[in-house]
C-alpha cells in the first residue's frame, strides 16, 4: 500500500483570518511499509509570514484498483520547526485516479508517528484506529489545535471495533458502549455547531459532485462497519455540508441555527413518535394544540383549526382542497361530477410555484390557475384581479379561490389584502393568505401594519415558522378561521351545505341529511365515520336561529351537539381507517389528528418550535422580527452609500434586499439595457467565486422584469452589521476584476 505525506507551502496575499490564499500541495511518495518519522521527512519549506500553521494538505497517490489509499502523516511548521501530525488514515473501495484531498476540517486522524516508534508499531496502531482528531488546519491560528482532547471523536480500545449489534437494544449489557458512541456524535455535533458559528471558518468546501463522489465513501457495504468508522462517516459528513447558519450564509429563506429549536429536533429525534393520535403523542398533540391556537390568535382569529403540514407547499394544497371541499362538500366522493363546471383559482404572477402546482395536482389544470399581472414592486393589482374574475364568469366557469402572497420568495412584496378580501366577498370566493415567508411579521407590531393588515379577513392562512422565525426544517402550518362545516341537505332554499359556528367539534360522523321541522326543530341523518353505515334519525337535537348571511345558514348550536358534526379539515380529509381512528377509545379522541391530514405518519415538527417558542417568548419573537427588518434597512443603507459598486434594484418590504454588484468595468457605463444585461452575466460567475473560495453564500434569480440580480435574504438571529459590512466588502473583493 502507497502512502503520501503533504506539505503546505503558503502563497499569495493573506486572507481575513491569516492564511494565504492559495497553498501549494507537494507530495512526498513513501514506501508502503515505512515508519514514519522526522527523520526520513525533506525538510519543510520555511513558513510565510502570514501562515500561522502551515499543516493544512497532505494527498493520495495513484494506487491500482485493488488498494486502498491511506494517508500516513503530514508535516507542519512551527517557528520553522518541522513537526509530525497525527496520522490520517483513508481508506476507499475503489481506485481514486491520483485525487489529491486536502485536509480540511473534521478529516480523521490516528496515532502520533515520531521517529523513536518502530514501522510495526505505528502500523498496529493505525489499524487499530486508536485516535481519530478533528483536523481544523485550513481555518485554524495554532498547530497545537490539532492535537486538543477536545477535538477527539476516538472510541476507547474497548470499544472502537464494536458493531451496531454490539449496542443496544440488541445487547442488553451494551449501554457503556451505546453512551460512549452518542456521547462522541455529540462531540461531532457541537463542534460543528461551535465552527458554524465562527466567523473564520468557511461556509463550505465546495466540490462539484464528481469530485465529490471520489472524495466520499458512500457504498453501501454488505457487512456492518465499526462503531469508529460510522463516526468517521458523521464527521466527514458535516466536513462537506454547507453551514447554513453560518452569520455569512444569506442564500436561502431559512437561514441560522437555533439552538433552542436545535435541541428541540434532538428530542424529537430521540422520542420518535407520530402524530396521527393522542394515544402515541400525547404531550407532543396538546403541545401543537398549544401553540396553533397561539398563532390563529396572532393572525385575529377566535377560534378556527389548524395543522402543522411538511412544508409551504402542502400547507397550500390543504388550502385549496379546504376550499374546493367548502364549496363542493360531495366531490371528494363524487369527483368532477359533483361541480358541474370548470373551477378556476387566481394568483399573483409572483406567488410561489406550489400555489400552481395545486391546479396541476389536484386536476384543476394549469390553465385554470389564473396569474395576476402584479405591480412594480412585485404586488398583485386589484383591478386586474377583478377583470379576470369577471372574465371567467363570463366563459361559465366557477372562480372559487384566490390567494394573496404575504412575503414574495424573491423580492419580498406584500399583496393588498384588504383590497384582495373586498373582491372575494363580492364574489363569495376563498381568500387563502401565502403568508409563509411574511407571516413572521405577525409577531411584530412595528412592521405588522401595513403589510399584514386584513390578514384576519383571510379564510386560511400558510404561515412557516421555520423561515422568518428561525425554527429548524421543517416546520410549517396552515390555518383555517372556521373549524367546522355541516354537510346536508335542506332544500332549494339553500345551498346544499351548511355552516355551523359551534364551541367544540364532536368527532366522526357525517350528516346524511337535514330538514327543519314546522315547530323549528332540525333533524339530522347521520352516518358513522367508523362503519359509514346510516344512524337512526335523531329529532328535537338541536335548536338554532336563523341568520341568513350571503345564502347560507349560520347557526348557534344550544343542546346535545356531541355526535353530529365534523371539523372542516376532518371533513376535507377524513378516510376513517378503522385499524387508526376507532371512536371507542379510552379518551376523547377529538384529539386525534390523523383523520385531518392527507398523510398517514405525520413528522413531530411541534416541539422544536415549542422550546424555542419557551424560550424567547412571544416578546423574544417580537425583538427579533425587528431586529431582522432593521438589518435589512441596515444594508439598504450600505448600498446607497456605495452607488459605484451596489445598485438597490427596489426598497423591501422584508428582508429580501435586491439589487446588483458593480464591477469595475461597467461603474462608468449608463444604466441601460446594455449594462443590466452585464450584469445579469456577471451574478453566476460572482456565485462561483463566492462558493469557491467558501467565505460567503447569496442567492441570485432573474425575475419577469429583470435579467439575473442578487437577492440577500436577512434571517439569522447571527447576523450582525460587520456581516452585512463583510458580505459588501468580499463581495468587492471577489468581483471587482469581472
Amino acid at each position: 500500500m502507497l502512502f503520501g505525506v503533504g506539505v503546505l507551502d503558503g502563497q499569495g496575499s493573506p486572507a481575513p483570518n491569516g492564511l494565504p490564499r492559495s497553498v501549494k500541495l507537494s507530495v512526498v511518495v513513501l514506501p508502503g511499509r515505512s515508519t514514519l518519522d522526522t527523520t526520513s521527512m525533506p525538510p519543510p519549506p520555511p513558513p510565510q509570514p502570514t501562515v500561522l500553521a502551515a499543516a493544512a494538505a497532505a494527498a493520495t497517490v495513484a494506487c491500482p484498483p485493488s488498494y486502498g489509499a491511506r494517508i500516513l502523516g503530514v508535516l507542519y511548521t512551527d517557528e520553522h520547526t518541522p513537526r509530525v501530525c497525527p496520522v490520517l488514515r483513508f481508506m476507499s473501495t475503489e481506485c481514486r485516479n491520483k485525487v489529491i484531498y486536502p485536509l480540511i476540517p473534521s478529516c480523521r486522524f490516528e496515532k502520533i508517528c515520531t521517529a523513536e516508534q518502530k514501522a510495526g508499531e505505528c502500523h498496529s496502531t493505525c489499524d487499530r484506529s486508536e485516535t481519530i482528531v478533528d483536523n481544523n488546519f485550513a481555518r485554524t491560528h495554532s498547530p497545537t489545535r490539532l492535537m486538543s482532547s477536545e477535538n477527539t471523536y476516538s472510541l476507547s480500545k474497548e470499544h472502537c471495533n464494536l458493531k451496531y449489534s454490539d449496542i443496544l437494544p440488541h445487547n442488553v449489557e451494551g449501554y457503556p458502549a451505546t453512551r460512549e458512541f452518542l456521547m462522541k456524535v455529540v462531540d461531532i455535533l457541537l463542534d460543528f455547531v461551535k465552527s458554524t458559528n465562527d466567523r473564520n471558518a468557511k461556509i463550505l468546501d465546495f466540490h462539484h459532485p464528481a469530485d465529490m463522489m471520489r472524495l466520499l465513501d458512500l457504498e453501501i457495504p454488505d457487512t456492518g462497519l465499526t462503531l469508529q468508522q460510522l463516526l468517521l462517516d458523521c464527521s466527514t459528513t458535516l466536513k462537506y455540508q454547507v453551514k447554513t447558519g453560518h452569520p455569512h450564509f444569506f442564500n436561502q429563506l431559512s437561514c441560522g441555527l437555533d439552538l433552542m429549536s436545535m435541541a428541540g429536533e434532538w428530542l424529537t429525534a430521540t422520542a420518535n413518535t407520530n402524530m396521527f393520535t393522542y394515544e402515541i403523542a400525547p404531550v407532543f398533540i396538546l403541545m401543537e394544540h398549544v401553540v396553533l391556537q397561539k398563532m390563529r390568535e396572532l393572525i385575529g382569529w377566535n377560534g378556527g383549526d389548524s395543522i402543522l403540514a411538511p412544508g409551504g407547499s402542502i400547507s397550500n394544497l390543504y388550502a385549496f382542497l379546504a376550499a374546493r371541499h367548502k364549496m363542493f362538500p360531495y366531490y371528494k366522493e363524487k369527483g368532477l361530477s359533483a361541480i358541474g363546471g370548470q373551477l378556476v383559482m387566481f394568483t399573483s404572477d409572483q406567488c410561489h410555484y406550489s400555489v400552481k402546482s395545486c391546479a396541476s395536482v389536484c386536476g384543476l389544470g394549469t390553465d385554470n390557475c389564473v396569474m395576476v399581472p402584479s405591480d412594480e414592486r412585485g404586488r398583485i393589482i386589484p383591478s386586474k384581479l377583478e377583470e379576470l374574475i369577471l372574465e371567467r364568469k363570463a366563459k361559465g366557469h366557477i372562480p372559487f379561490f384566490v390567494n394573496a402572497t404575504a412575503g414574495t420568495t424573491v423580492i419580498g412584496a406584500f399583496d393588498p389584502i384588504p383590497e384582495i378580501a373586498d373582491i372575494c366577498q363580492k364574489y363569495n370566493l376563498w381568500l387563502h393568505v401565502d403568508a409563509a415567508w411574511g407571516g413572521g411579521l405577525l409577531l411584530s407590531r412595528k412592521y405588522r401594519h401595513p403589510r399584514l393588515t386584513g390578514i384576519e379577513r383571510a379564510d386560511s392562512v400558510t404561515w412557516n415558522p421555520h423561515k422568518l422565525m428561525g425554527a429548524l426544517l421543517q416546520c410549517s402550518s396552515i390555518h383555517f378561521k372556521e373549524d367546522s362545516i355541516i354537510e346536508c341537505n335542506i332544500g332549494a332554499a339553500y345551498p346544499p351545505f351548511c355552516k355551523f359556528n359551534i364551541l367544540s367539534i364532536p368527532p366522526h360522523a357525517h350528516v346524511l341529511e337535514c330538514r327543519i321541522d314546522p315547530d323549528g326543530l332540525a333533524l339530522f341523518l347521520l352516518r358513522r365515520a367508523v362503519n359509514r353505515k346510516p344512524c337512526e334519525t335523531i329529532p328535537e337535537t338541536l335548536r338554532y336561529r336563523k341568520n341568513v348571511i350571503g345564502g347560507c345558514l349560520s347557526s348557534v348550536l344550544k343542546a346535545r351537539a356531541v355526535s353530529i358534526l365534523q371539523g372542516l379539515l376532518i371533513s376535507c380529509n377524513q378516510m376513517s381507517a378503522e385499524y387508526l381512528f376507532m371512536t371507542d377509545k379510552l379518551y376523547d379522541v377529538r384529539y386525534d389528528t390523523g383523520d385531518k391530514v392527507i398523510q398517514c405518519g405525520r413528522h413531530n415538527d411541534i416541539f422544536k418550535l415549542w422550546l424555542q417558542w419557551r424560550a424567547k417568548g412571544t416578546e423574544g419573537f417580537e425583538k427579533h422580527m425587528d431586529r431582522l427588518m432593521e438589518l435589512a434597512e441596515y444594508m439598504v443603507r450600505r448600498i446607497k452609500q456605495m452607488p459605484d459598486k451596489y445598485y438597490l434594484i427596489l426598497e423591501p418590504e422584508l428582508v429580501n434586499v435586491c439589487f446588483w454588484y458593480l464591477p469595475t468595468r461597467v461603474r462608468n457605463m449608463p444604466h441601460t439595457a446594455e449594462r443590466i444585461k452585464i450584469l445579469g452575466e456577471i451574478c453566476p460567475i460572482l456565485k462561483g467565486r463566492m462558493m469557491q473560495a467558501g467565505t460567503l453564500m447569496v442567492g441570485y434569480q432573474p425575475d419577469d422584469r429583470r435579467p439575473n440580480f442578487f437577492r440577500n435574504i436577512i434571517s439569522s438571529a447571527a447576523v450582525t452589521e460587520a456581516d452585512v459590512d463583510f458580505l459588501l466588502a468580499e463581495m468587492d473583493r471577489l468581483g471587482h476584476d469581472l
